[in-house]
């Protein structure tokens, strides 16, 4: 059995390691959240037509009023009360400027929780701030165990729980029980939850039912135009948070994002208010593509002796290396070094998951193909050294 490669001299995100070496050197990038599918034609007139306009000073640091109206009905419609965005350069920053705010709300005191394998803010945001992180698995049906996560939560004394659904890595939602049964125990509790809803709306059949009639002032909620409209260089995302902490949240951002793009901005609101049916095409189009995406790549996998954890939406799929493979970092590597095509390891997700990669779906059908195919061979080659 190979010895696991350690991250040793490794600093900084995996992620963008692997991302980098297709930007720099060439190849298939399977590894970032980076999609190849073209932004709507119509955002792209909107935003030429712009272009001689006044729109390159600051904006409102909180965002363009009409995005943020947009996002407010559309939770409104939902069941969700008395809520205001911030628009945000892109989710990341959304997760950070509100970690930043609830760790000073909180007097630098804010133990933190995320399910085991976790999202890179998840993880890296308490170790910035110097906070505990507990983790805890999936059942192995992808369920929540909710007496191990109420025991968990009182042992740790946590203030503050990071859930992504869909979720990265893993693509997996939550049920409507089990979204209500977060809001009563958080609720309960005292707890901030941040609900990462980036791929909400990017669903293969059947959209998450969240009942956001029981939302209480601790639910922040992170939204994300960019990976909506395949715009990831745009840099625009969201924060929605009850009234309460709009300006709090608000003081936070004006000292550390400040405000997204102006240009960027105008041009997505004109898009989304002039042309809503098409917008919402383009979506379907894209959900459409994800989810053909991951059958195409599931099955080739799948033949090549990998495992392939189900999931329900988002960019990714959440893959179990095959038998006699016990290094994901390694075989990241190598297989960048050999074939081109990069992924992320697993460990970059959870310590344990030394057996685990991450693949980038938002590719075009050719793409994902000719990448998965190479994986596949590369993965037979090994078995047969």
């Amino acid at each position: 059995m190979e010895e696991v490669l350690s991250r040793g001299n490794i600093e900084g995100s995996l992620i963008s390691l692997m991302s980098n070496k297709v930007k720099t050197q060439g190849g298939i990038n399977l590894a970032q959240g980076l999609p190849s599918f073209a932004p709507p034609k119509g955002l792209l007139r909107e935003l030429k037509e712009i272009l001689r306009g006044s729109y390159h000073q600051y904006p409102p640091g909180d965002g363009h009023p009409n995005l943020r109206d947009f996002l407010e009905h559309n939770y409104r419609s939902k069941g969700i009360k008395e809520y205001q965005f911030i628009i945000t350069q892109g989710a990341t920053e959304a997760i950070s400027l509100c970690y930043n705010y609830l760790w000073s709300l909180a007097e630098g005191v804010l133990p933190s929780f995320s399910f085991d394998p976790a999202y890179e803010s998840f993880i890296h945001l308490p170790r910035i701030f110097r906070q505990k992180l507990t983790l805890l698995p999936f059942q192995d049906s992808d369920s929540i165990d909710f007496e191990k996560l109420e025991n968990c939560i009182l042992k740790n004394q946590i203030r503050v729980i990071f859930i992504a659904s869909p979720g990265n890595p893993r693509g997996q939602t939550l049920s409507r029980e089990e979204w209500s049964n977060i809001f009563k125990l958080t609720a309960k509790y005292g707890i901030f939850l941040i609900a990462d809803l980036v791929y909400d709306q990017l669903y293969f059949h059947k959209q998450q039912d969240i009942p956001f009639e029981e939302a209480h002032s601790g639910v922040f909620i992170v939204e994300s135009f960019s990976k909506l409209f395949s715009i990831t260089g745009w840099r625009l995302g969201a924060l929605g948070m009850h009234t309460k902490h709009f300006q709090g949240v608000k003081n936070t951002h004006d000292y550390t994002g400040l405000c997204a793009p102006s240009l960027l901005q105008e041009a997505l609101q004109r898009y989304i208010t002039n042309h809503p049916g098409a917008a919402n095409r383009y979506i379907a189009r894209i959900k459409k593509q994800l989810s053909q995406n991951y059958s195409l790549a599931t099955t080739l996998l799948k033949d090549a002796g990998f495992t392939i954890k189900p999931a329900q939406g988002g960019y990714f799929i959440w893959s179990q290396l095959p038998e006699g493979i016990n290094d994901s970092l390694r075989f990241a590597l190598e297989l960048y070094d050999k074939t081109g095509v990069a992924v992320v390891p697993g460990i970059h997700f959870s310590k344990q998951a030394h057996r685990f990669i991450r693949i980038n779906l938002a590719r075009t059908p050719n793409e994902i193909k000719e990448g998965v195919m190479r994986i596949c061979e590369f993965t037979r080659k090994k078995h047969d050294e």
